[in-house]
């Protein structure tokens, strides 16, 4: 925990000699009140790419060609008839079918899940 202050008081000096080394008072505010939205706001950016790179993995998530949307009974008789004349490759597409429900989504994915 030492370490981690000590580096960070040190991460803290380099940052106020650099700042001194900027001339215009304009621009050294601006780049003071960037620092401080990122530090502020990095929690919340860190918790929205992890859920971007969630949503990129189920959208990527493969369905099989020969897939039987018949024997998915739980899924709405609407996405099911669409699933079935469109037949898509991936959940991304599954999901961009007009009537084919975020529940259809949720049990195709437990069933590609298997």
């Amino acid at each position: 925990m030492g370490e981690l202050l000590q580096l960070l008081n040190e991460s803290k000096h380099r940052f106020i000699s650099a700042l001194r080394e900027v001339k215009s008072e304009k621009l050294r505010s601006e780049i003071v009140d960037q620092v401080e939205i990122e530090v502020k706001y990095e929690g919340y950016i860190s918790r929205q790419e992890q859920e971007i790179a969630k949503f990129e993995k189920v959208e990527k998530m493969k369905i099989p060609e020969d897939f039987n949307y018949g024997n998915v009974k739980t899924l709405s008789n609407e996405g099911r008839e669409k699933l079935n004349i469109i037949k898509p490759v991936s959940i991304g597409q599954a999901s961009r079918i007009s009537g084919v429900t975020s529940a259809d989504l949720s049990v195709l994915m437990v069933y590609l899940g298997r």
